[in-house]
């Protein structure tokens, strides 16, 4: 069932024994190249969290900038003084992409993005000025083809920062504008929203506020609880894992009971 009936039925006290909800996040052209076909061949639902300035042209996500430098870097290796490391970008490409983005979620936007351009200048990339195709999004006219066909919608944001490093204005936009933008391309009210990141540190009682004040009901987090729908503001989701042994784990519930232990 899609978040939205979740939330419906749990209201209602009705949710079905061994209900699931499927989630995506951002809003990668990917999801209607080769998930969107095999949810509709099987008739299952599921919900979109969309990065509304990612899917309008306007930029694309940080988190990618820093993996498309490392991919195409002329330096191969760096002391990252911002670090306190040196950084084997031919060798570790992985680990520095960790590295650096692990930086990059504990700084204020603007130096964060500061700091991106400046990583393209050291590695003597060019930053292209579109998004690169590998990182591509999903158009509105898609997105809004796929709503018609029972896919459900909710906001993650303008750009996907981390919200706590925003000014109360930079807060309110990204949540404000996010929904009225969905509103305007899909024709649709949404109440979801999904904090970008999505851990523990990601969000906090001033970032929950402003999603109230903007309109919404409900927020979704990135990490899992022993009661995922006790708290409207932090229902929490299971990460499919980059790996499928960790996917079946949380499948088969071996996540929840370790939780329960």
């Amino acid at each position: 069932m899609t978040l939205r009936d979740l939330l419906a039925a749990h209201e209602n006290r009705s949710v079905p024994k061994n209900a699931v909800v499927i989630t995506f996040d951002d809003g990668y052209a990917d999801f209607a190249d080769l998930a969107f076909p095999i949810l509709e061949e099987e008739k299952v639902p599921a919900t979109l969290f969309v990065t509304t300035g990612f899917v309008n042209g306007d930029i694309w996500l940080w988190p990618d900038q820093i993996k498309y430098a490392i991919e195409n870097a002329v330096v191969r290796s760096l002391d990252v003084p911002e670090l306190n490391q040196k950084l084997n970008f031919e060798k570790e490409p992985h680990r520095c992409w960790n590295a650096i983005a692990d930086f990059c979620i504990t700084v204020p936007n603007d130096r964060k993005l500061k700091f991106i351009n400046e990583l393209f200048y050291r590695l003597e990339v060019t930053k292209p000025n579109v998004v690169p195709d590998q990182f591509r999004p999903l158009s509105w006219a898609k997105i809004k083809s796929m709503v018609e066909k029972g896919l459900d919608v909710g906001s993650h944001s303008i750009s996907h920062p981390i919200l706590t490093q925003l000014s109360d204005d930079e807060l309110a936009r990204e949540i404000r504008e996010s929904r009225e933008m969905l509103r305007d391309e899909i024709n649709m009210e949404v109440d979801i929203f999904c904090y970008p990141n999505g851990g523990k540190d990601d969000f906090d009682r001033r970032v929950q506020n402003c999603i109230t004040h903007s309109g919404y009901r409900y927020a979704v987090s990135a990490f899992p609880d022993k009661a995922p729908i006790s708290d409207e503001l932090c229902i929490n989701r299971y990460p499919v894992g980059p790996k499928l042994d960790m996917f079946e784990k949380n499948v088969f519930g071996f996540s929840y009971l370790a939780m329960m232990t």
